[in-house]
């Protein structure tokens, strides 16, 4: 059974002058944020999949009910801005900065704070849905999103419980950041991608360590808050610490590790595993797509460019009505510029491509490879050579004059496959090097953000202490009386 608390004979503020005043006694009650937030946790880690789902397409309606759903929530988010900062400004020209800061006398709180941290607060558990929608979408919700939501709630409710007054800075950096995240998203939805996600993603980071600065001024103010309101202090730093890493993690592996060629390339991940997959067959099909284009293989990325749209051009099915031929070469020309023109397919392509002109041919230097105008590989037998050569180094045996030697097996092979077996050899190798440079620089750039991590809360720490000792509150310069000594 729930229980209920209600406001301190401090806050005279009514329940039933705002709505939803009446929920105030049961979701205050510490009962409430942590019999949800364990449930929620609970819920996501028994239907939380594996892996996320590629091929999963929600309900038509779903793309709307999102979109409503984000607006609801930026639209909320501003008017929780522009009423905090109103409430905070008013306070501050009332009662001067150490005493509005600081609130002594809980103006602030029976005006403005306590009314909007309370919704504020409601709004959490809202938030909610924003899982919600993860899971229907057949995507696995990651441990920052589980926190950050969970803890959300917790920290919300110490804030109004414990009435402390840093809680309204992280309501208008919060709410601030919100609007900005929640148009973001709704425009997302639609169709829409406007730019700027890196910066919201810093923008989050740098929210909390405004919040973190906060606690810690109000930790080290003197006379500031109370030991009742430093709880909520202590419990927002503790639960702000291990989010910040979370996104800090998040921002370097979604921003920094990413490699520049697949960041400026816009194929995905799983079109490129599967070239790379059939990229061999690709070339034993005997296709030469540098000849379906007309160009060199050393041709650069303009000059394909140039040579697709002149052949497309050219063969397109629109000019060449009824002709099954201009079809088929219009198709050899598209599977040929979307391999080409790709940077990271037409490397593997062209590697693929020399393994295989290594390896053509029986007989190794007796055959050469070559390509027709039409873009099909074309072997041509060279004719036998007069007579066995011996290779140095190895020995053949004749069993009579006149007769054809014996197969010296071991020559031959290394004859037709010592090419194709140094490539594969320097493939190999190659990503070797590649794996253990990346493990380097994953290891650099986990080092670096240690340091700026150490760096940051440095700074900051002392900005609050050095901050701490310049806000304090007036002292009577009238001199005490000093107590008469006892006889």
């Amino acid at each position: 059974m729930l229980g209920t608390h209600f406001p301190p004979p401090a806050i005279t503020t009514s329940l039933d002058s705002f709505a939803l005043g009446w929920l105030y006694p049961y979701a205050m009650h510490w009962k409430a944020p942590v019999t949800l937030a364990t449930l929620f946790l609970l819920f996501v880690a028994r239907v939380n999949p594996e892996k996320s789902a590629a091929d999963a397409k929600p309900a038509a309606w779903f793309k709307w009910a999102v979109v409503a759903h984000n607006v609801v929530l930026a639209a909320f988010s501003a008017w929780m801005h522009v009423a905090m900062v109103g409430g905070l400004v008013a306070n501050l020209r009332a009662h001067g900065w150490y005493s509005g800061i600081c609130d002594l006398k809980l103006t602030m709180w029976n005006d403005t704070l306590f009314r909007v941290s309370f919704y504020f607060y409601l709004s959490k558990y809202y938030e909610f849905v924003d899982t919600l929608i993860i899971l229907y979408k057949g995507r696995r919700v990651s441990v920052l999103q589980a926190y950050h939501h969970a803890g959300a709630v917790l920290t919300m409710w110490a804030g109004c419980y414990y009435m402390a007054v840093p809680i309204a800075f992280f309501v208008i950096a919060n709410s601030a950041i919100h609007a900005w995240m929640y148009v973001f998203y709704a425009l997302t939805t639609c169709g829409i991608r406007p730019p700027g996600k890196r910066l919201l993603t810093s923008s989050q980071i740098f929210q909390f360590l405004f919040g973190i600065s906060c606690c810690l001024f109000y930790t080290f103010c003197p006379g500031c808050q109370t030991d009742h309101q430093k709880i909520a202090i202590y419990i927002n730093l503790a639960y702000l610490f291990p989010l910040l890493g979370l996104f800090v993690s998040f921002f370097a592996k979604t921003y920094l590790r990413r490699p520049a060629a697949a960041a400026a390339d816009p194929a995905s991940k799983k079109d490129l595993a599967a070239f790379h997959s059939s990229g061999a067959q690709r070339v034993a099909q005997r296709v030469n797509h540098y000849a379906v284009l007309g160009v060199a293989p050393g041709a650069t990325a303009s000059e394909i460019k140039s040579a697709f749209y002149r052949c497309s051009m050219q063969w397109h099915p629109d000019r060449n009505p009824g002709a099954d031929d201009a079809h088929r070469q219009f198709l050899k020309i598209s599977e040929a510029y979307s391999v080409l023109g790709n940077e990271q397919k037409r490397h593997a392509y062209d590697r693929a491509l020399r393994i295989r002109t290594a390896s053509s041919g029986y007989g190794g230097a007796r055959h050469s490879t070559a390509f027709s105008s039409s873009g099909e590989y074309s072997s041509v037998r060279r004719p036998p050579s007069t007579g066995y050569q011996r290779p140095e180094g190895t020995y053949a045996r004749y069993t009579s004059p006149g007769q054809r030697p014996r197969s010296n097996f071991a020559e031959w092979e290394r004859q037709h496959y010592w090419a194709t077996k140094e490539r594969a050899e320097g493939i190999r190798r190659d990503a070797q090097r590649s794996r253990a440079t990346s493990r380097y620089t994953d290891l650099q750039i986990s080092v670096v953000q240690f340091w700026e991590l150490v760096v940051v809360f440095g700074v900051v720490f002392g900005a609050a202490w050095s901050l701490s000792g310049l806000v304090r509150p007036e002292r009577s310069r009238t001199p005490q009386p000093r107590s008469s000594a006892p006889p």
